[in-house]
């Protein structure tokens, strides 16, 4: 990476080992990356998908719930003063699109 004049920041730097939910053998607590120490993660965000360990995307599902639970009640907050083409416009426009981006980077 030096040659490259790049630099690793360990702060943004999320290191994750994936295993299988069989395996018993603890991961280490951190590992050393180019001379940094950086911490390994249950948890690791990327292009806005959350992984975890063992990849169920359990916690990517129960984030994406949450978050469109928030926009249907919004949309029911002031629903009656939208007509039926701006409610199914919105509806695609927050939710569909969500699932559309999270489903696109499973598949």
């Amino acid at each position: 990476m030096a040659h490259n004049r790049l630099m690793l920041n360990a702060s943004k730097t999320e290191v994750m080992v994936i295993r299988s939910k069989h395996d018993r053998v603890k991961s280490p607590r951190s590992v050393e990356i180019f001379g940094e120490q950086v911490e390994v993660s249950e948890i690791a965000r990327n292009l806005g998908v959350i992984f975890d360990e063992q990849l169920t995307m359990n916690s990517n599902v129960s984030h994406n719930v949450k978050g469109c639970m928030g926009y249907i009640y919004n949309l029911w907050r002031i629903g009656e003063k939208l007509d039926r083409n701006s409610k199914i416009c919105m509806v695609n426009m927050f939710i569909h699109s969500k699932l559309d981006f999270c489903n696109s980077v499973l598949k």
